[in-house]
């Protein structure tokens, strides 16, 4: 027996149109997967996630134009995420510290 529920839910499926939308009205090409893929990637507002969703998008709409997708994905899922370097303070506020704690 199948189950009756969509595969994406109403707001997921509004916003990978509005990634569509957003695409073609900046004129990138949505029957030219290396240019779309290209957008992707070099989108410099879009953090990783909103690369992905953009992607993942492209790849159903691909799917049902039946278009071929080159292999090549965005690199590699969480750990590709980009790591935020802890902060390290400077010497003088490390002095200060100190001092405020030796107090």
């Amino acid at each position: 027996m199948r189950n009756s529920q969509p595969p994406y839910s109403e707001t997921t499926i509004e916003t990978y149109l509005k990634h569509l939308a957003r695409m073609d009205k900046l004129g990138v090409d949505l029957d030219n997967p290396t240019q779309v893929l290209l957008h992707i990637a070099t989108r410099e507002t879009w953090g990783y996630n909103q690369r992905a969703i953009a992607q993942k998008a492209y790849h159903i709409y691909a799917r049902v134009y039946e278009i071929q997708m080159p292999k090549q994905k965005l690199r590699g899922g969480k750990s590709a995420q980009p790591k935020t370097v802890p902060y390290i303070p400077g010497e003088k506020l490390l002095e200060l510290f100190n001092t405020a704690r030796t107090c």
